[in-house]
């Protein structure tokens, strides 16, 4: 038997910003997003066939942080659904930055399986069957305070299965050493 094995690259707020984020997400479990604890507070990028080097991370990094010395800090902004190949819907409020072929250094994209459609940070996950009975297009805006400091990491995700089925919202998962956002200057 197979199991289903997702590799992510994501990125991962200083945990001085993930701590308002954690009654946020006790909140919507209890409005019935049954998927808030199912994995870390996280924004996914890429999917990607293998787990990536520490230097090629480094180069995703560096693109991320001119980003963020154009824009000054990452900040949110609606709340969506950014879905991957798998039963992954991943929610949350977008960020806004971006990951795109335009911005990965050419090393990687033989590895890459698929772009996220929108850099949102992950408080809940939703499976596709559950998209419909899930409230999510009722939530409230979701808001923390923008952010500068950050890592990139890899991330490797297994659904937990139990004689053969998955269970419902429950995974195992492995992180990658992180790799910090590089400080740059402001450009203006």
């Amino acid at each position: 038997m197979s199991r289903d094995f997702y590799r992510l690259i994501t990125l991962v707020p200083h945990r001085d910003s993930l701590i308002p984020l954690e009654k946020t997400r006790s909140g919507l479990f209890s409005r019935g997003f049954h998927g808030s604890f199912s994995l870390p507070i996280m924004a996914p990028l890429l999917m990607v066939s293998r787990s990536l080097k520490k230097e090629e991370i480094k180069e995703i990094a560096h693109g991320i942080s001119t980003q963020i010395a154009e824009i000054d800090k990452i900040s949110p902004s609606e709340n969506e659904i950014c879905s991957f190949p798998g039963s992954f819907n991943f929610f949350g409020p977008r960020l806004n930055i971006s990951v795109n072929e335009n911005n990965v250094p050419n090393s990687i994209r033989d590895a890459i399986l698929h772009f996220a459609s929108s850099i949102i940070l992950s408080l809940a996950i939703i499976k596709n069957e559950d998209l419909e009975k899930t409230p999510y297009k009722n939530e409230e805006l979701i808001n923390f305070t923008p952010f500068r400091k950050a890592y990139l990491m890899n991330i490797s995700i297994i659904p937990i299965s139990s004689r053969g089925k998955n269970i419902d919202y429950s995974y195992k998962w492995k992180t990658g050493l992180p790799v910090w956002l590089p400080a740059l200057k402001n450009s203006s």
